[in-house]
C-alpha cells in the first residue's frame, strides 16, 4: 500500500511545489509584460499628442500689428473712454459685409467675472458673454496675448475652431478700458490634429478647453462630453452665451478611474476603461487628449502568457514523471523506517534502521531515527534518576526541618523579673539558625537562678548546617552547668565543637550571655556573632560588639568576656544577620543603623513589643522581595521591680 499511495503523494507534492512558483513567475511576468505595455503605451501617447499639440503653438495666422492698426483706424481707444461704441460696430459691420476671414470684437471689461460682446463683425454676438476667462484675465494682466476657442458660426451651423490674438485697452490711469481681438478660423490647420494615428495601437485624439468640454474629437461620439464637474448655474451660463450654438452638452462628466499625475489618467468611455495623456496648451487654453482602450494592450500580455505558459505546462509534465521514478525507489526504505516505527510504538526499543542503497534523504531520516531513540532512552534513564533525587532531597529537607525544630527551645524559661519574647522567620530553605533560653543554679548559691540567652547561626544551608547547629547548642548547655564565666563557657565549646567540623569549613557565629539577677550584671561573649544591643528605659543604645573568632575555625584560648549593667526597663536585643542583611525590590539592605533608629524611636516598652515591631518592620521593608537568610530574633526586658 505505501509502495503504491507515497509515489502517488510525492508526486502531487511535487506538482503544487513546481506550479507554484511557476505560478509565481508567469504571474508575475504577466504583470511585468503588462506593465511594459502599458508604458509602451503611454509613450506613444505622450509622443504623438505632443507632437500635434505643438503644432497649434505654431499657429500665427494674425499678427499682434494687426490688432494696433485696426484700433488705431477704428479709434477704438477713444470709443471706449467716451463709452460710444456705435460708430465702431457700424465701421465693424461693413468689414463683415466684405466676408473678411477674420472675426473681430471688442468685449467689455468692467466685471472681474463676466465679459460680454461690445462690439463684432457678428451682429448676432453683441450681447452676449465671451467663454474664455483664463485667458482673457491673462490678456489684461500682461497687455496682449492669444489664445485658442471653439466658437458656434450662425453662417455655417457649427462649431468652428478659431484662434484668437487679444490686446487689452487702457485708460491714461492705467485702468482696462476693453479687449480688441481679432479670431481666424483654423479648421483646415486642425483637423490633421485629431486623425487616428499610432504604429502598434490605434490612438484616438480630442481637443479639451480649460472647462474640460470635448470640442472636437476623431471619434464624433466624444464630442462635448466633460471631464471635470460643471455647476448648473455655469452650464447655463456656456449654453446662453450662443458660443455652442444648438449642439447639447453631456449631462455626465467622463468617469475619471485613475489619475496617476498631471498628464496621464485613465477614463471610462464607450463601455472600455481607456488611457491617456493630455498635452496641454496654456497659451492656446485648450490641450490635446491622445487615448487608447486599455483592452488592446491588456491582450498583448495575454498572448505572451499564453505562450509562457505552454512552456511551464510541458516542464511540469516531464519534471512529475521523473519524479514519479525516483519515489518509487525511496519506498523501500521508507517502508522500513514505517515497520521500525510501528515496533517502537508495541516497545520494542532494540531494533535500529539499516541504510538502503538509493535511500537519499531516507537514510538521513533513519540515522536521525536511531539517534532519537537512544536520545529517548537515554532521556526516560535521566527522568528516572531526577526522579530519585527530588525524592532525596524532599526526604532531606523532611529531616532538616524536623532536626531546626529540635534546635528551638519547646518552651522558653524565664526567671523572675525578666521578660523574654522570641520570633523566627524562616527562608526557602533550612538553615542552621537557632536561639535558646535556659537557666542555671548561681555558682555562689544554690537557691538563685541565672538565665543564658544563646543565638546563633550557622554558615551554609541544608541538613548538615542544621546537625552541626544542634551538636554545637548539646555542647553550649552542656558546659554552661561546668563553667561560671560566659567567655571560659564558649572556649572550652570551640574546642570540642572544632573535632566535629575537622577539615569540613563549617563555622558557627555564637553571642551569649548570663544575666545575674542578684546583681544585674549581664555577662557575655560573642564569637564572631552580628552584635547585640541594649536600649535602656531613657531610650539610650548600647552595642553589645566584640572581636571574637566564630567557632568551628580553630582552638580559642584565655578569652574574657565583657559586663553591661542593667536596669529595670533595659532591653537587651539578640538577632541573627537575616534582619540586617534583608534586602527589598530596589535591593536596598535594612542595615544596622536602621535597626538603631527604629529601637530609638518606636515607643515599644515590653520585649514582646520589640520583638512583634521588629517582625512588621521588616515585612514592611521587603514588600514581598524574596527572604535569602533566616530571621532570628531574641528580645530581653528588665522588669520594674516591685
Amino acid at each position: 500500500m505505501l509502495r503504491k499511495s507515497f509515489p502517488m503523494r510525492v508526486l502531487a507534492m511535487s506538482f503544487i511545489i513546481l506550479a507554484l512558483p511557476l505560478l509565481i513567475d508567469s504571474f508575475l511576468f504577466f504583470q511585468h509584460t503588462y506593465e511594459v505595455s502599458i508604458e509602451d503605451a503611454k509613450e506613444e501617447l505622450q509622443e504623438l499628442a505632443n507632437y500635434r499639440a505643438y503644432s497649434i503653438t505654431e499657429l500665427e495666422p494674425v499678427k499682434f500689428v494687426l490688432l494696433d492698426e485696426l484700433s488705431y483706424l477704428l479709434a477704438i481707444e477713444k470709443a471706449l473712454n467716451d463709452k460710444d461704441l456705435k460708430t465702431v460696430q457700424q465701421q465693424l459691420l461693413g468689414l463683415d459685409v466684405l466676408n473678411l476671414e477674420y472675426t473681430i470684437y471688442i468685449l467689455d471689461v468692467s466685471s472681474d467675472v463676466n465679459y460680454h460682446v461690445l462690439a463684432s463683425t457678428h451682429q448676432e454676438e453683441i450681447g452676449r458673454e465671451f467663454l474664455s476667462y483664463v485667458q482673457l484675465k491673462d490678456v489684461i494682466l500682461w497687455g496682449q496675448g492669444d489664445f485658442f476657442r471653439y466658437i458656434y458660426s450662425d453662417k455655417e451651423k457649427k462649431l468652428v475652431p478659431t484662434l484668437f490674438v487679444a490686446r487689452a485697452i487702457y485708460s491714461q490711469n492705467k485702468t482696462p478700458l476693453g479687449i480688441v481681438m481679432v479670431g481666424s478660423n483654423i479648421e483646415e490647420r486642425i483637423k490633421p490634429m485629431l486623425e487616428k494615428g499610432g504604429e502598434k495601437r490605434e490612438i484616438q485624439f480630442a481637443l479639451v478647453d480649460s472647462e474640460g468640454i470635448v470640442f472636437a474629437a476623431t471619434d464624433p461620439r466624444f464630442e462635448r462630453q466633460i471631464f471635470k464637474p460643471i455647476s448648473y448655474v455655469r452650464r447655463e451660463e456656456i449654453i446662453n452665451s450662443g458660443q455652442l450654438g444648438d449642439y447639447p452638452l453631456a449631462s455626465q462628466i467622463i468617469p475619471i478611474i485613475k489619475d496617476e499625475d498631471s498628464s496621464y489618467f485613465q477614463f471610462l468611455f464607450d463601455g472600455q476603461v481607456q488611457i491617456g495623456y493630455r498635452a496641454a496648451s496654456p497659451r492656446a487654453g485648450i490641450s490635446l487628449v491622445a487615448y487608447s482602450p486599455k483592452s488592446l494592450i491588456f491582450g498583448e500580455a495575454i498572448r505572451h502568457f499564453v505562450i509562457i505558459y505552454s512552456i511551464y505546462g510541458f516542464i511540469l509534465i516531464a519534471g512529475g514523471g521523473i519524479t514519479y521514478w525516483i519515489t518509487l525507489w525511496m519506498s523501500r526504505p521508507l517502508r522500513q523506517l514505517s515497520h521500525l516505527m510501528g515496533r517502537v510504538g508495541g516497545g520494542d526499543y532494540e531494533v535500529r534502521f539499516k541504510p538502503e542503497p538509493l535511500g537519499f534523504e531516507i537514510n538521513i531520516l533513519g540515522n536521525i531515527f536511531n539517534q532519537t531513540l537512544e536520545t529517548l532512552l537515554k532521556n526516560t534513564k535521566d527522568a528516572g534518576d531526577e526522579r530519585v533525587m527530588k525524592e532525596t532531597y524532599r526526604k532531606e529537607l523532611a529531616i532538616g526541618q524536623e532536626v531546626q525544630r529540635n534546635l528551638f527551645p519547646e518552651k522558653i524559661t524565664s526567671i523572675k523579673g525578666v521578660e523574654i519574647a522570641e520570633a523566627y522567620i524562616p527562608a526557602q530553605e533550612v538553615s542552621g539558625d537557632f536561639y535558646d533560653v535556659f537557666s542555671r543554679p548561681s555558682f555562689h548559691s544554690q537557691s538563685k537562678e541565672e538565665l543564658i540567652l544563646t543565638i546563633a547561626d550557622a554558615a551554609g544551608k541544608g541538613v548538615s548546617s542544621c546537625i552541626y547547629a544542634l551538636g554545637l547548642r548539646s555542647i553550649l548547655r552542656a558546659y554552661a552547668t561546668r563553667y561560671e564565666d560566659v567567655a571560659k563557657l564558649m572556649e572550652k565549646s570551640n574546642n570540642l565543637f572544632l573535632n566535629d567540623t575537622g577539615d569540613t569549613g563549617m563555622f558557627v557565629t555564637v553571642l551569649m550571655g548570663i544575666y545575674h539577677p542578684d546583681t544585674h550584671w549581664f555577662d557575655y561573649y560573642s564569637c564572631g556573632h552580628v552584635p547585640g544591643i541594649v536600649r535602656r528605659a531613657n531610650g539610650h543604645l548600647i552595642t553589645l560588639s566584640h572581636t571574637g573568632m566564630a567557632m568551628g575555625l580553630k582552638e580559642l584560648s584565655k578569652l574574657e568576656s565583657e559586663r553591661v549593667d542593667l536596669y529595670p526597663g533595659d532591653v537587651v536585643l539578640f538577632y541573627t544577620d537575616g534582619l540586617t542583611d534583608a534586602v527589598n525590590r530596589k535591593n536596598q539592605k535594612f542595615t544596622f543603623s536602621y535597626l538603631q533608629s527604629l529601637l530609638q524611636q518606636r515607643a515599644w516598652k515590653t520585649a514582646k513589643e520589640v520583638v512583634t515591631g521588629l517582625t512588621n518592620e521588616v515585612r514592611a521593608f521587603k514588600k514581598g522581595a524574596p527572604q535569602m537568610d533566616d530571621i532570628t530574633i531574641l528580645a530581653m526586658r528588665i522588669e520594674e521591680e516591685p
